[in-house]
C-alpha cells in the first residue's frame, strides 16, 4: 500500500477549549475563530491525504494565540479508508535502496538489537557468538514478532565489526603521539603526502657517538623495506660499538630514526634525510653512509650529508653483474668465476674492488683488458679480434667503482680494517636485518605471514617499532651487568661493566637510571681514554607516599566507548595516566590563599613549557589545558586527577557528555605559552602618569594608519589599457572573474593595469613564503569594489594613461571612470 498521497481529504482548522482542572479538550467551532484574547483555547491544524491504494495518512497541529506550535509537536496517524476495512489489506515493503537485482522487502534492524551486537563484539567475543546470542535472547527466529528484532545474516554482524574497526590512522597516530610522555616523532608532514620521522633523542646521541667518531667509527645504512601496509617504511640503522654480540662476536645493529612514506621519489627522501639531520645536526660531518645504489636515496643522501662519502653494497653489485653475464650468454658456474673474481677477488688475490686509489684502478682495468677479450673469445669460439662485452661493461661502472667502492673511499667513509689493515667491503646486511627483526615482530604480534597481512601506520608504530626499540633498550642495561643474553661489552668497554649484586641490590632504581644514563652518553674518545661513571650519593633516607590507587579492570574498554578512540589509545591514555599516579612527585595541587574555591592541581608533562599542565578539579569532572583534552575532552593529566580524587567513572560520564565535533587544530596548533611563543600581550604594557592628560599620539586616536599595509603596495601608478592590447590580461586578480576577450563589449573591454611584487614558496622551505625580488604586472577590474578592497589608499591621481589610449576612450569609458573610481578626463 505504499505510493504517494495525491488525493486531498482534508485541510482544515478546528478551535478548541482545554479545562485544565480535568484536561478535557472541547471543540468549540470546526472553523478558525479568533483567540487572541483567551488563554485556554487553541486552533488545532488538521492535514489529510489518501493514496491510490486506500491508506489515508493525518497530521494534527495545535496552535496557541501566536500561531506558535504547542511544544514544537505534532502528531502523525495512519488508518485505511472505512470502504476497504472488510477486506484484505496488504502492505509492500520496498527493497532496499542499494538492491540493484529484485525485489526482496528490506526490514531495517530495530536500535536495541543493533546496540546489542556492538556491545557483545566490543567485549571482544566473535561475530559468530554474537549473531547467536542476539538472535536467542529475543526468543529466537520463532517468537520474534517483528523481522527487525534479529540480525539478517552472519554477514550483518560481520559488517558490523569492520565498521567498530573503522578509525582514522593519521587521526588516531596522532592522539597516539600526544599521549606518550616521551617524544618519539622527530617530525611529521602532511603536504605534499604524509610523512613521519619517527626517532628518539637516545637514537640521535647514539648516531653521534658511533657514526661520527674521529678514531673509531662505522656508517650508517639506509635502505627501504617492503611494505607493512598501505605505507613505506625507511629506517636508518647503526652498529652499538660498545657492544657485540655473542653469537657472531661483531658489533649489534640498531634501529635508529625511521620514516614512514608513501613515495621512494628524491624529493621525498630529501625531506626525510633534511628531517634527521635537523634533529641531529652533529651529522653534518657524518663520513660516510651505505646504500644498495637506489638513485634517488642516494642522491638525497648525498646532498643531505655532503662531507660524506656514499658506498655501494657489495652484495648488489655482485648481483648485477651475474645478471650481466647471463645476459651476454656467459651462465656456467666456472666460467663465471673468472669475471666474478676480477672486480672482487678470491682467495689471495685482490680484485678491481681492492684497489687503493683510482690511478690503479685505471691500470688494471687497461692491463686485464686482453685476458678478458681471450677468455670470453674462448667461451663463444671468437679468438681473432673480439672485444669483450663484460670489460665494456665494467668500463662504463668504473667511475661507480672509483668513487663508491674501491679501498680508499671505504676506508674514507669509515669502514673497519681488517687483520690485513685493509677496509672491509660494505653491505647493507644490517638493514636487511633490521627489516628483518621488524617483520618477525609483526608476525610475532599480528599472527601473520610475511608480507601477508598489511597493518596501519599506529598498529606499525605501537606494535612493531616500539617494541624493538624497547628491546634494544633493555639489552643495553642487561649487558652492562651481565645478564643479557645476546650482547656483552667490547673489550675496550668492559671496565664499565657491573655485578649483580651492585646493580640491583646495593644501587636503587635511580641510581641504575643514572649510571644507564651515563653510559649511553658517553662517546668512543671517553671509551678510549677509560673515562668512569661518577655514581651520585644516595639521598636521605625514602619517604614514605600513600598507596598508589589505580585504576580498575575494564576501564580502558569503557574508556574507547566514551571516547570513540582505538583500543591502542586508550591503552596508551591508561597507562601513561597511571605513570602518573606511581610517580610520587608527579601531581601536586596548586597553593592558593582563597578558601572555598575550586581546586586546581598542576600535572608534570614535558610537552608543556612550564613543565606541567593545570587540571581544575570539579564536583563531578576535572578539565585540563592541555591539546588533547581541548580535542578529545579526555587526556592523560585530567584521568590521573579525577582517579586520584575518586571520580574516574564520573568523568567518563562529563566525556559523553562534552562530546563534540573534533578539530585537528585544536590537537596540532601550540598553545599559546608553548616553547618558542612569546604570548600574546606585552609583559610591560605603557601606561600614562597620574595627573598628566592622554594625548591623542600617545593613545593610538588618531595616528594615521600605514599606507601601505601588503606586499601589492606601492608607489607605482596604475594604467588604463584595452584588452585587445594586453594578450595576458585573462581574469581580474581580486575577484577572479575573467575578461571578455572574444566578445568586447563597451565600455567594460578596458582595464587597470598593476606592476607589484608577489610571494613564493621554494621547495626546501614549502612552509615559509618569500617575497619577490622582481615586479610582475597584474589586471583589475574597472570596478570600485575591486580597487578600492585591495588598495585602501587608491585616489584618482593614481591613474596614468598613454596618449593613445586617451584618444581611444569613448564617452562610455569615461563615464564608467568617473562613476567607478571618480576619475575626470578631459
Amino acid at each position: 500500500m505504499n505510493g504517494t498521497y495525491q488525493r486531498l481529504l482534508r485541510i482544515a482548522t478546528w478551535t478548541t477549549t482545554v479545562n485544565k482542572l480535568d484536561n478535557t479538550v472541547t471543540s468549540m467551532e470546526r472553523k478558525k475563530v479568533d483567540i487572541k484574547d483567551a488563554t485556554n483555547r487553541y486552533h488545532l491544524s488538521i492535514h489529510s491525504k489518501e493514496n491510490h491504494a486506500g491508506l489515508c495518512r493525518s497530521i494534527f497541529k495545535v496552535l496557541d494565540k501566536h500561531g506558535e506550535v504547542v511544544n514544537n509537536a505534532c502528531l502523525l496517524q495512519y488508518h485505511i479508508n472505512s470502504s476497504l476495512e472488510t477486506k484484505s489489506v496488504e502492505f509492500d515493503v520496498l527493497p532496499h535502496g542499494n538492491r540493484k537485482h529484485g525485489d526482496k522487502p528490506f526490514y531495517p534492524l530495530q536500535k536495541s538489537t543493533l546496540n546489542a551486537i556492538k556491545t557483545g563484539l566490543k567485549e571482544g567475543e566473535s561475530s559468530a557468538v554474537v549473531y547467536n546470542s542476539v538472535s536467542r535472547s529475543e526468543g529466537g527466529i520463532m517468537a520474534v514478532s517483528h523481522p527487525g528484532q534479529i540480525p539478517r545474516s552472519r554477514h550483518q554482524v560481520y559488517q558490523c565489526k569492520v565498521n567498530l574497526n573503522q578509525h582514522d590512522d593519521l587521526e588516531e597516530l596522532l592522539l597516539y603521539v600526544q599521549t606518550k610522555e616521551e617524544k618519539i616523532v622527530l617530525d611529521h608532514q602532511d603536504l605534499p603526502e604524509d610523512l613521519w620521522i619517527l626517532g628518539t633523542q637516545q637514537m640521535c646521541t647514539d648516531l653521534h657517538r658511533f657514526c661520527t667518531a674521529t678514531q673509531n667509527s662505522h656508517p650508517i645504512s639506509v635502505d627501504p623495506t617492503f611494505e607493512f601496509g598501505p605505507f613505506e617504511v625507511t629506517p636508518f640503522t647503526y652498529r652499538h660499538l660498545l657492544l657485540k654480540s655473542k653469537r657472531s662476536g661483531v658489533h649489534p645493529i640498531f634501529l635508529g630514526p625511521t620514516a614512514i612514506h608513501h613515495s621512494k621519489d628524491t624529493d621525498t627522501f630529501e625531506r626525510i634525510v633534511s628531517s634527521v639531520t635537523r634533529s641531529c645536526p652533529q651529522l653534518k660531518t657524518l663520513p660516510g653512509f651505505i646504500t644498495d645504489g637506489e638513485t634517488a636515496l642516494y642522491n638525497a643522501m648525498a646532498d643531505g650529508f655532503p662531507l660524506a662519502t656514499g658506498l655501494r653494497c657489495f652484495r648488489h653489485v655482485h648481483a648485477n653483474c651475474k645478471k650481466k653475464l647471463n645476459e651476454i650468454g656467459i651462465k656456467s658456474k666456472q666460467d663465471k668465476k673468472v669475471f666474478l673474481d676480477f672486480v672482487f677477488g678470491s682467495k689471495g688475490r685482490g680484485g678491481l674492488v681492492d684497489c687503493e686509489d683510482k690511478e690503479e684502478l685505471c691500470a688494471m682495468m687497461n692491463e686485464s683488458k686482453s685476458s678478458l677479450d681471450d677468455c670470453e673469445g674462448r667461451i663463444f669460439g671468437k679468438t681473432e679480434g673480439y672485444t669483450s662485452k663484460f670489460w665494456r661493461y665494467i668500463k662504463k661502472k668504473e667511475d661507480m667503482f672509483a668513487n663508491h667502492m674501491i679501498s680508499c673511499q671505504r676506508r674514507k667513509a669509515g669502514m673497519p680494517c681488517d687483520e690485513t689493515g685493509r677496509p672491509n667491503r660494505s653491505y647493507t646486511n644490517q638493514s636487511e636485518s633490521m627489516n628483518n627483526k621488524l617483520t618477525r615482530q609483526k608476525e610475532a604480534v599480528f599472527n601473520a605471514a610475511k608480507r601477508k597481512t598489511p597493518i596501519g601506520k599506529l598498529s606499525f608504530v605501537r606494535n612493531v617499532w616500539e617494541e624493538v626499540i624497547t628491546r634494544q633498550v633493555d639489552e643495553v642495561s642487561r649487558a652492562l651487568c651481565g645478564r643479557s643474553d645476546e650482547y656483552t661489552l667490547t673489550d675496550e668497554a668492559a671496565y664499565l661493566a657491573v655485578t649483580e649484586e651492585d646493580f640491583y641490590c646495593t644501587w636503587s632504581e635511580a641510581g641504575r637510571n643514572h649510571y644507564v644514563n651515563k653510559f649511553n652518553t658517553m662517546t668512543m674518545d671517553d671509551v678510549t681514554s677509560r673515562k668512569r661513571i661518577t655514581m651520585q650519593p644516595e639521598s636521605g633516607p625514602n619517604r614514605n607516599y600513600p598507596p598508589v590507587n589505580l585504576f580498575e579492570p575494564g576501564f580502558s574498554d569503557k574508556l574507547q566507548n566514551v571516547a570513540d578512540v582505538s583500543d591502542v589509545v586508550a591503552n596508551a591514555l591508561v597507562s601513561e595516566a597511571e605513570m602518573l599516579l606511581k610517580s610520587p612527585t608527579a601531581v601536586s595541587e596548586m597553593p592558593t590563599v582563597a578558601q572555598n574555591t575550586v581546586k586546581k592541581f598542576l600535572v608534570a608533562s614535558k610537552a608543556s613549557k612550564q613543565g606541567f599542565y593545570t587540571c581544575t578539579l570539579y564536583k563531578d569532572h576535572v578539565c585540563c589545558d592541555c591539546p588533547s583534552f581541548k580535542y578529545q575532552t579526555v587526556c592523560k593529566h585530567s584521568l590521573c586527577v579525577a582517579q586520584q580524587n575518586g571520580i574516574a567513572i564520573e568523568q567518563l560520564n562529563f566525556v559523553t557528555k562534552r562530546k563534540t565535533k573534533k578539530q585537528k587544530s585544536k590537537l596540532l596548533n601550540p598553545p599559546q605559552d608553548a616553547a618558542g611563543k612569546k604570548g600574546g600581550q606585552h609583559k610591560n604594557p605603557w601606561r600614562p602618569r597620574q595627573g598628566v592628560a592622554e594625548t591623542p599620539e600617545r593613545d593610538g586616536i588618531g595616528k594615521p594608519d600605514r599606507p601601505f599595509s601588503n606586499i601589492h603596495h606601492n608607489n607605482i601608478p596604475f594604467t588604463v589599457c584595452f584588452l585587445s592590447g594586453e594578450p595576458k590580461a585573462k581574469e581580474c586578480k581580486h575577484c577572479g572573474v575573467e575578461f571578455p576577450r572574444f566578445q568586447l563589449i563597451r565600455p567594460f573591454d578596458i582595464v587597470l593595469a598593476h606592476r607589484e611584487k608577489w610571494t613564493y614558496t621554494t621547495r626546501e622551505e614549502p612552509n615559509q613564503r618569500r617575497i619577490s625580488a622582481q615586479y610582475t604586472t597584474r589586471f583589475y577590474c574597472v570596478q570600485a569594489s575591486c580597487i578600492f578592497q585591495r588598495f585602501e589608499y587608491f585616489n584618482a591621481s593614481l591613474v596614468a594613461m598613454d596618449g593613445d589610449t586617451k584618444q581611444r576612450l569613448s564617452s562610455s569609458h569615461k563615464q564608467l571612470l568617473k562613476c567607478e573610481l571618480g576619475l575626470d578626463i578631459l
